[in-house]
């Protein structure tokens, strides 16, 4: 995500589409593309079919597809160009199905015949989708059309990419000169079905490599944990560019070899190569596979090179995440603080980092400042709650528990299975806190009175674990635990909707002793003061 502030609005001396062209590297907002039509208008510009459709493209890119799709249907002759933008825009915002659709009831309704610029993309959505039947009748299409090798090579990708091998073989067969790029499509095409062996004979039956080949088949060895393939293929590599470093160096990473991966990072910047933000995600994983921090000459370049980066916020919360691995929570934090634009990877990260280094007080003051900060933007998820419960169940203060699963619930916060075992942790604790206090009363000669239960019910064992697990005992166990460290001895006070049994007033007798501690109870038919190892009620209720 790019740090830089939406630009300002063009001024009346700059022609709009010089302007969209400057800021093509920026996310436009909603409003910002509405002011910009806007002014199109108001310098009656709005038949002008290249300014349109750079708008449309702008508002793709910046991920307004609804809008974009409205400024189509508002003009009233749009073009072949036009239409090709609009299946370009649905295509590269993963939407194939929305451009499969355009291409079918508006392109062909509109009486266009599609042209070179209009097949890869439609031929991309056929793939993406999944839908062979409609890419068989745009194969025929462009055999009618005599399509060149790029439409050819596409159809080719799009028949692998269906998973039909055979149909993919015929046309790639029937391109009479393929080119560089027709071997690298049947190179990937067999990869993505997982044919490594046919890849590798294509490969060797090229007549020319590029270094896409070269990359394409070196990350596939890497994937399937081939390294030593892998580690040839780099060497053989007649080339090199920052997909063939960063394959090498993440996939290095990701099968364990972390020291390789920073010795190949210092030789990549030895080479003269300028890392980007994959080779500085590559290279902080690296770090934080690793058993300890490297050398501070490399952690150094490595945050200096994140600084700079286009993609800040994932580099940097990959930094702040090795930091926190290793215990150095401050300079995470400082890593944290820097991020201009906080998404909800990096507020998980430096929250679970505090609850990794044993600071859950920090890790629920942040989940506090992250409420507050981001009310209308950045959502709290299942990862946020997982490090938050841990937190509260380090603190011990049980009340904050509730509060988080109560927050959980409000806010339909997936449940996961981690987050799902935090909150079984967490009710651990109130469970091993009775455990606990259980111990202590039984020199009192408390033993757990299992005749309030129906016998044919359970089986002995199985009716003292039920009256062990009574509410009004989990109630104070919870309420022990909270006051842990309370010196001014404040009673115990828990209400219930049902009469409390003998076995839970024999145990809150036993309790209100050996804590020297109050206990009020308050049940369906009356209150129960406990103090000193006796009840206000005499033993009658």
């Amino acid at each position: 995500m790019s740090s830089k502030p939406i630009p300002p609005p063009p001024p009346p001396h700059l022609s709009i589409s010089t302007y969209l062209r400057r800021h093509r590297r920026h996310r436009l907002s909603h409003r910002h593309l509405k002011h910009l039509h806007a002014q199109i208008i108001r310098r009656s510009l709005h038949h002008d079919p290249f300014l349109l459709t750079d708008l449309i493209s702008a508002s793709f890119a910046s991920g307004t597809v609804r809008y974009a799709a409205r400024l189509f249907r508002s003009l009233p002759e749009p073009d072949v160009v036009l239409c090709n933008s609009m299946l370009k825009g649905f295509t590269q915002n993963h939407l194939p199905q929305l451009a499969l659709s355009f291409y079918v009831t508006e392109f062909l309704e509109l009486g266009f015949s599609p042209d070179g610029f209009t097949y890869p993309y439609l031929l991309k959505a056929c793939a993406a989708a999944s839908d062979a039947a409609l890419g068989r009748q745009v194969h025929a299409s462009v055999v009618k059309a005599d399509g060149d090798a790029f439409a050819l090579n596409s159809l080719v990708d799009m028949y692998f990419k269906c998973g039909l091998r055979e149909p993919a073989l015929r046309v790639f067969h029937g391109i009479g000169r393929p080119d560089p790029a027709s071997w690298n499509v049947m190179v990937s095409g067999f990869l993505n079905l997982g044919d490594v062996k046919s890849a590798m004979k294509v490969f060797d039956r090229m007549p020319y490599r590029d270094v896409v080949t070269y990359n394409t088949l070196m990350s596939a060895h890497m994937k399937n944990g081939d390294l030593e393939i892998a580690r040839r293929l780099f060497e053989e590599m007649p080339e090199r560019n920052h997909v063939s470093w960063n394959a090498l160096i993440s996939g290095l990473a990701q099968n364990g070899r972390n020291d390789e991966a920073l010795s190949m990072f210092r030789e990549m910047l030895d080479s003269g190569f300028e890392p980007d933000s994959t080779t500085v995600l590559a290279v902080v994983s690296a770090c934080c596979g690793g058993t300890h921090l490297p050398d501070e000459d490399l952690i150094a370049r490595t945050v200096s090179l994140a600084e700079s980066s286009l993609n800040l916020v994932s580099v940097s919360t990959a930094l702040l995440n090795m930091y926190a691995k290793f215990g150095k929570v401050e300079e995470a934090r400082r890593i944290f603080d820097g991020i201009p634009e906080k998404d909800v990877v990096a507020w998980n990260a430096m929250i679970g980092g505090y609850s990794q280094n044993q600071r859950p007080a920090d890790a629920v003051e942040l989940f506090r400042l992250m409420q507050r900060e981001c009310r209308d933007g950045v959502k709290a998820d299942e990862q946020t709650m997982v490090s938050l419960v841990s937190s509260c169940a380090q603190l011990g203060v049980l009340s904050l528990g509730e509060w988080v699963h109560a927050f959980i619930q409000k806010n339909n916060i997936k449940s996961d299975v981690f987050l799902t075992t935090a909150l079984i942790d967490i009710a651990g604790e109130i469970y091993a806190a009775w455990d606990g206090i259980v111990e202590r009363i039984k020199p009192l000669g408390y033993k757990v009175d299992t005749g309030v239960l129906m016998k044919n019910i359970l089986e002995e064992e199985e009716r003292e674990e039920a009256v062990h697990r009574h509410s009004e005992k989990l109630a104070l166990a919870f309420a022990l635990i909270c006051l842990e460290g309370n010196k001014s001895k404040a009673p115990v006070r828990i209400v219930k909707n049902l009469r409390i049994c003998s076995d839970c007033h024999n145990a809150m007798e036993c309790v209100s002793k050996v804590e020297g501690r109050e206990i009020i109870v308050r049940d369906r038919n009356r209150f129960h003061h406990f103090s000193n190892g006796r009840c206000s009620c005499g033993g009658y209720w």
